[in-house]
């Protein structure tokens, strides 16, 4: 609930000006031959060359607003109602969400909607695809025709001709990304784009950590009740064996 209050809190104060944010990509561990077809497909410097469009606080107010009370209302399913609204925000054709798998070797994506919505449930994989670039380089990417690289997406249809990518966070560990994607050359996503994706991801992060925490109350829950029949059994088989004997 606290999380909430600071995401409600956060939307009351969305700035005018837009956040500054840093495009420097950390160190990361490539093949040698896999570095520059990965570069050919990374646009990210062109967030802020491309023309931005003008924010719509108002709209982007309401929307975090809506979102805080849709996980208090109905929590499973605020993944899907947080890529509903970054479809919205962004005018996009597609938008989801991408969660690291507990083992680390794949994304899934939980929620899905816009053109790519019958995709929903599937990923990719952590080390060879659009999300695992995200999370090496620790910072957003946009990227072009992304199946150029990672040729296993040829077989995602409508075509993916720019995904923005924002990860999210837990415990200072990233833990999925949230993006969106233009399926033709219409527009292109800008600074503008990169801002609001930005505030989406902190919430995502909220929502995250409050799930993940209901899973493992869930989970001591049922581990409790597992143990209390056990021990009502073992009661039971305890008198029914002395009542025997007597």
């Amino acid at each position: 609930m606290r999380s909430i209050l600071k995401i409600v809190d956060r939307a009351a104060k969305i700035r005018e000006d837009s956040e500054h944010i840093s495009m420097n990509d950390s160190p990361k561990a490539l093949r040698i031959d896999d570095a520059s077809d990965l570069e050919s497909v990374i646009l990210t410097p062109r967030l802020t060359q491309n023309a931005q469009r003008l924010p719509n606080h108002h709209e982007e107010n309401d929307a975090l607003i809506a979102l805080a009370k849709e996980m208090v209302a109905s929590p499973d399913s605020i993944l899907q109602k947080l890529a509903e609204k970054a479809l919205k925000l962004c005018d996009a054709g597609s938008s989801g969400v991408s969660l690291l798998e507990p083992d680390g070797a794949r994304f899934y994506w939980p929620a899905v909607t816009g053109a790519l919505a019958p995709h929903i449930g599937e990923g990719t994989p952590r080390d060879f695809g659009p999300c695992g670039t995200v999370l090496d380089r620790n910072s957003p990417q946009l990227m072009s025709r992304p199946e150029r690289h990672f040729t296993y997406l040829e077989a995602i249809t409508p075509r993916i001709e720019q995904v923005l990518l924002v990860p999210f966070y837990m415990d200072g560990k990233a833990v999925g990304t949230i993006w969106v994607v233009n399926h033709d050359t219409a527009r292109s996503f800008d600074a503008e784009d990169l801002r609001v994706m930005t505030n989406l991801a902190t919430f995502a992060a909220a929502a995250f950590q409050i799930l993940t925490t209901q899973a493992k109350l869930r989970e001591n829950a049922n581990c409790a009740s597992r143990l209390d029949g056990k021990a009502i059994a073992a009661r039971y088989t305890k008198n029914g064996t002395a009542g025997l004997k007597q």
